[in-house]
């Protein structure tokens, strides 16, 4: 029995060839079915591709999907976190690299750090990884990131140093003119410098607007001072010259003797009270000047021959002022005031004289008048009146 046995096993090479080719046959009876089965499930692996969402896996997340498993299994008392969790926090890493790469060097950079405030945003949104490892992928994360802040940092610092500095102008300029508004210097003559604290905010780029308004205010006050200063010299020049006038009336006409000599005691009067002051203007300068050859000559009577044309000249100048201020002028200049009135339009209408404005044609009417201190006493004082009222009438509106 035994030997029948061995016979059974002991095969001959061609048994072996034939026992092999018939299992191949047999296989190939059922190959296409497999090849059925491999391309039916490739093409559904890959539609299952196509229309699913695309999902990052990498050796990294499998790898750190194994660090977690085994910290659950050691009872680590991290917090639980889904594989999910893990792959979304490495997929922003991974995936937000090259777009800081390329931040980096864009030449806007104000666009690369809302880019990169939109990347760290998302990065946080992504939730917290495990404690042993937060830390290493953050700053991974912030490795690109830094070098755009710190840029950013020094613009900022730059800035500020910037405006501080444009404020601390100001804020001098302001400092500056509030001084000399509080000086006891003349105003007037302090214009250069304030003009050129004006020009100085020319240079001042985004000048701030509560400095800009207060030195305007100041600006303002400033002028509002000097016209205030200038009518305060004027009316002390008009004053001045309207005294001289009169003292030089008495030196020509009321402080006279009876022999047509200067009185001692007009004498005494002028030398006493004669301004020491005077301005450039012209008018002034020829008074002092008709003051000095009257105490000279002291002798013959201060009216003039044409004294007669200078009352004539005197009235019609009381007129005129009447006229520009609306006033009306005495009974016995009436027929001489509506003649005055049609020779002024018809020299209007021809364009023969130009219309000054009313205050102007004041001033210069009382500059003729105080050259007209040679009057007889009593016209003297009645004109007075008139060109004094129709003066303070016109100057006052």
């Amino acid at each position: 029995m035994i030997d029948n046995l061995q016979q059974r096993e002991i095969r001959t090479a061609r048994e072996q060839l034939d026992r092999l080719f018939a299992f191949v046959r047999r296989a190939l009876r059922h190959f296409w079915l497999a090849t059925l089965i491999v391309c039916v499930g490739g093409a559904a692996a890959v539609g299952l591709a196509l229309v699913s969402q695309r999902k990052y896996m990498s050796e990294t997340v499998i790898l750190y999907r194994e660090l977690i498993d085994a910290s659950y299994v050691q009872g680590s008392d991290v917090r639980r976190m889904t594989a999910r969790e893990v792959g979304s926090r490495l997929r922003e890493l991974v995936l937000g690299r090259p777009r800081l790469r390329q931040l980096i060097h864009m030449p806007e950079r104000s666009e690369a750090i809302t880019q990169a405030k939109s990347l760290q945003s998302n990065w946080k949104a992504a939730g917290s990884l495990w404690r042993s490892k937060e830390q290493e992928l953050w700053n991974q994360f912030r490795e690109h990131l830094d070098p755009l802040f710190s840029e950013l940092k020094e613009q900022q610092e730059t800035i500020r140093s910037a405006d501080k500095e444009r404020l601390t102008a100001q804020k001098a300029l302001c400092d500056e003119l509030k001084a000399i508004l509080k000086s006891d210097t003349d105003l007037p003559s302090q214009h250069g410098l304030v003009q050129g604290l004006q020009d100085s905010w020319k240079d001042i780029e985004h000048p701030d607007r509560k400095l800009v308004a207060t030195f305007q205010a100041m600006v303002t006050d400033y002028q509002e001072q000097v016209k205030l200063a200038h009518r305060q010299r004027m009316n002390t020049d008009r004053d001045r010259w309207w005294l001289k006038s009169a003292l030089l009336h008495e030196l020509t006409v009321s402080g006279r003797t009876a022999k047509g000599a200067i009185s001692k005691k007009t004498r005494d009067k002028v030398d006493k009270t004669w301004p020491d002051d005077s301005s450039d203007d012209g008018l002034e300068a020829i008074l002092d000047q008709a003051c000095r050859d009257v105490l000279a000559a002291d002798s013959e009577a201060g009216v003039t021959d044409d004294a007669e044309d200078l009352s004539s000249r005197a009235r019609l100048l009381c007129i005129r002022l009447e006229f520009v201020a609306g006033l009306q002028s005495p009974e016995e200049d009436r027929q001489q005031r509506m003649q005055y009135q049609v020779d002024r339009l018809a020299e209007s209408m021809s364009g023969e004289s130009a219309r000054q404005p009313a205050k102007e044609e004041a001033r210069d009417s009382e500059r003729i008048w105080l050259g007209m201190y040679a009057l007889p006493e009593s016209e003297f004082k009645s004109f007075g009146k008139r060109v004094k009222l129709a003066l303070t009438t016109i100057m006052e509106h």
